[in-house]
């Protein structure tokens, strides 16, 4: 391991040490996000074992129509304001049905099953478009706990906006199927303003868009570390 590289390491493991409770954090390098972004975006659980897919994001102002959760109305601006940083896309909260395109529902746990077809899920989420471009996307927030409700408004958002995909490397990660993060983590900030770099392009297959998204990794990276510096 060169000396870049050992310093990276070592910048995230302190960023990742102060939002964990454990006195051990996990540490993490370019490599580590690599594999970590190729899991979450290009490849999905859905159907019958994992389906690789094209690189898929949205290209429009996001318009979001909350169906219920007054009470959480507030979590939600704040993901807005974090995740339009992240993406470079305006994102804002309509009260009009018709202008949204992005429907956030706030149902019972058994209504979500019910909807999505779905007897172990406990909030839901899909997307669709064409070419690698999302244009309409759903979520589904289950109001049966409020700690619940607020960990899934980050799951859910962050996997319709092109990161639909889980992996268990990271417990301080949205990503990781026993998580309970209800903001997002460095890790997960990584992975969302790397789909959304402009030197990547929707539709990208993986072979090509990786060696550009490894990148990009390094490149976050570096600036992460000159910042603490």
């Amino acid at each position: 391991m060169n000396v870049r590289k050992i310093f990276l390491t070592f910048v995230l493991s302190i960023m990742l040490g102060a939002m964990s409770s454990p006195p051990r954090a996990q540490t993490v390098n370019n490599h580590d996000m690599s594999i970590l972004f190729r899991n979450v975006a290009f490849f999905t659980d859905a159907g019958a074992g994992w389906t690789g897919i094209p690189l898929t994001r949205w290209s429009s102002p996001i318009v979001g129509f909350m169906a219920g959760g007054r009470e959480y109305r507030q979590h939600v601006r704040i993901l807005f304001a974090e995740f339009s940083k992240l993406t470079g896309l305006p994102f804002r909260l309509t009260d009009n049905p018709r202008q949204a395109n992005l429907r956030i529902n706030f149902l019972s746990r058994s209504e979500i099953r019910k909807r999505n077809n779905a007897p172990n899920v406990n909030c839901a989420g899909r997307y669709s478009g064409k070419k690698g471009t999302i244009t309409r996307a759903e979520v589904f927030i289950s109001i049966d706990s409020s700690s619940k409700a607020h960990h899934c408004l980050v799951e859910e958002i962050i996997q319709i906006l092109g990161l639909p995909g889980d992996i268990n490397m990271f417990e301080k990660s949205i990503f990781h199927d026993k998580s309970t993060q209800t903001s997002l983590t460095i890790i997960d900030k990584i992975m969302l303003r790397t789909l959304y770099d402009p030197r990547l392009k929707n539709g990208m297959k993986l072979a090509e868009a990786m060696p550009i998204a490894g990148k990009v990794i390094l490149q976050i990276m570096k600036n992460i570390s000159k910042r603490q510096k």
